[in-house]
């Protein structure tokens, strides 16, 4: 294996991402981001999938290092590496990932690509108001 990359960038393949690597999800309304982090490797399966998590984070900003420490895990899943640039684009960078109990089951729930996105919109975009836009204020999410 060559040298890392560095941040940002867009994984192809699984051979440079790290469990912590986290990259911005656009709302679809509300010019707000949520935020997925890449939280192990399944032990059997594709090499190209990983498992991700939906943190709970949304703000006006890029996610960066300092500002998703804390944050947990609202759901998570095994899905293919496709799904960072499918969903948001490039890993933006690196921190220590939150613990999880379970992702060492074998039947953890497979994601489409597109899965997290879906998520993130159902816990904080839909609650975004129309106006104004971009929003001022995090929206509750489902969980308040």
């Amino acid at each position: 294996m060559g040298r890392h990359p560095g941040y940002p960038f867009d994984p192809r393949s699984t051979a440079y991402v790290r469990s912590g690597d986290f990259w911005a999800i656009p709302t679809r309304r509300g010019g707000w981001y949520c935020c997925g982090q890449v939280l192990g490797f399944p032990a059997f399966g594709d090499r190209r999938s990983i498992i991700v998590g939906l943190l709970d984070w949304c703000e006006p900003d890029l996610p960066i290092a300092d500002s998703i420490v804390g944050a947990g895990v609202l759901d998570y899943g095994d899905t293919h590496v496709k799904t960072v640039r499918e969903t948001g684009g490039t890993l933006l960078g690196h921190s220590t990932p939150p613990v999880v109990r379970g992702l060492d089951n074998p039947d953890l729930g497979a994601w489409g690509y597109k899965v997290i996105e879906g998520l993130a919109h159902l816990h904080f975009g839909r609650h975004f108001p129309e106006e104004p836009h971009p929003a001022v204020e995090r929206p509750m999410g489902i969980s308040g």
